[in-house]
């Protein structure tokens, strides 16, 4: 979008974004210990984040409920998924 000057979302844009969120995740993963730490650092990116789905506020109050890694996965591919209907 920005470098084609095109305010036009792609038709796969779930998938970028899910690529870009996994490559996100695995290197705060990487950087961070403790999944609490992991957690916490990626709920603060859902704040805006979830502007970009039709529910912004359904999908910020489903990863705000994770409280672990597991839960965390869960939440977005929930989201996802919920898009891509």
């Amino acid at each position: 979008m920005i470098k084609t000057d095109n305010e036009q979302w792609p038709d796969h844009w779930i998938e970028l974004f899910g690529h870009f969120h996994d490559t996100l995740f695995q290197h705060y993963d990487e950087a961070l210990s403790g999944t609490k730490h992991i957690v916490l650092k990626m709920q603060s990116f859902w704040e805006y984040f979830s502007r970009l789905f039709s529910n912004p506020h359904k999908a910020h109050k489903i990863i705000k409920k994770a409280r672990s890694i597991s839960a965390y996965h869960e939440a977005v591919r929930t989201i996802l998924a919920g898009e891509r209907v």
